[in-house]
């Protein structure tokens, strides 16, 4: 029962009340039927469907083991350089230990001679 739109045209542009309303209505009728059978046939598709998303107690509770994951992971990351940059310093210290006593002992040695003299 659909009209072309030259016929809409000629039918919204009367001055005959009944006839507009008339189509109204039946277009009001085709419409509300498609909108039902449109509806039928998403509700039918959707029943086949899995559920696209997980109810928000699911997706809060992995959000959450998610951040606590990635925050394990950043502390372990900063003890690890914590530990490492602890390492460098015990390293340069025994470095300058180191080479200050060997200045020492390249020095004790002249001094010893001349102390023998």
């Amino acid at each position: 029962m659909l009209y072309s739109k030259e016929s809409i045209h000629k039918i919204v542009q009367s001055t005959q009340h009944p006839v507009v309303q008339k189509y109204l209505e039946e277009f009001l009728v085709l419409l509300r039927d498609k909108i039902d059978e449109y509806t039928t046939e998403l509700t039918d598709q959707s029943l086949s469907c899995p559920p696209a998303l997980s109810p928000l107690d699911i997706i809060d509770g992995r959000l959450k083991e998610f951040v606590r994951l990635h925050h394990l992971d950043f502390i372990r990351a900063i003890r690890y350089r914590i530990h490492k940059f602890k390492a460098d310093i015990h390293e340069k210290q025994l470095g300058k230990e180191l080479s200050y006593y060997f200045s020492n002992v390249d020095q004790l040695e002249p001094i010893n001679r001349l102390t023998s003299i």
